[in-house]
């Protein structure tokens, strides 16, 4: 299993164990770098939704990354449970709990 990271428009594949190697980024000293976020999909099934309203459905397996600063929300169908790893590279900002129409239409619409 692998997940593939992009950063500085290039693409890194990061493995088990592995260590990630990048070039020098053009910050200040001290200054906070995000790298976005990891799901690593386990078992059940589920959805993945973009703030814009881009969706994919989640099945075991589904290694998914989410872009630094991208608005997200992730969870299980209504009809199954998910079970995964949500690895955040950088700080997490919590948002606002998703509207029930919204989820609902998320599985309406797969």
């Amino acid at each position: 299993m692998y997940a593939v990271i992009a950063t500085g428009g290039k693409q890194y594949r990061v493995t088990k164990d592995g260590v990630l190697r990048i070039e020098k980024l053009d910050a200040e000293a001290g200054a906070t770098v995000e790298f976005g976020q990891v799901l690593l999909v386990g078992t059940g099934r589920g959805m993945i939704e973009t703030r814009d309203g881009d969706r994919h459905a989640l099945h075991p397996g589904d290694i998914v990354w989410a872009a630094p600063g991208e608005e997200h929300w992730h969870g299980a169908a209504p009809d199954s449970f998910v079970a995964h790893t949500a690895i955040s590279l950088g700080a997490t900002q919590w948002l606002e709990e998703v509207a029930g129409d919204r989820y609902e239409k998320a599985f309406e619409d797969k």
